[in-house]
């Protein structure tokens, strides 16, 4: 039990710095959200951490997580323009996804539009399940040129979906 107590003492104790910099990060607006999501993860995962050495020092890395988690997020959904747009492309996604997964595989289908048709062509067919022994030759070229195509097929899907 005093466990317990002493490691909410501990979370009470780093609230302040942990606002400190989830306003640095994210500004007043969105600080609360983000020492709410590190306290949940904490709360949550309290038997993991509770003797944890430097319980600060991982709150501090978990928010600072949470924020990249947040902003990656927001950066998927601004590339899709609104739920509309979903609704397009429904044949895409099954009935068990959820708004995330749709969006994630939207912005891959997306990405996948914008690069060349070999690069398409080779992707799908690796995304299909074949070794780089079958597509060498099923489009008669070298298994290393195989790699060397999906390899820089892959980074400029990548450098799409980073942008």
């Amino acid at each position: 039990m005093s466990n317990v107590l002493s490691y909410k003492q501990k979370l009470r104790d780093i609230y302040p710095n942990l606002y400190r910099i989830g306003f640095s990060l994210r500004g007043a607006s969105e600080a609360d959200d983000l020492v709410q999501d590190t306290y949940m993860y904490l709360v949550k995962n309290n038997e993991k951490y509770m003797n944890h050495p430097n319980l600060e020092a991982f709150a501090i890395w978990k928010m600072k997580n949470i924020n990249i988690d947040k902003y990656r997020s927001e950066k998927r959904k601004s590339y899709i323009s609104n739920e509309e747009e979903i609704r397009d492309y429904e044949n895409l996604f099954s009935d068990e996804e959820n708004e995330d997964m749709k969006l994630k595989k939207l912005s891959m289908y997306k990405a996948m539009k914008q690069i060349s048709e070999d690069c398409q062509q080779i992707l799908n067919l690796q995304i299909s399940g074949n070794s780089y022994h079958s597509i060498a030759s099923l489009l008669t070229i070298e298994v290393g040129t195989v790699g060397s195509r999906v390899a820089r097929c892959t980074a400029s899907l990548k450098e799409i979906l980073n942008d």
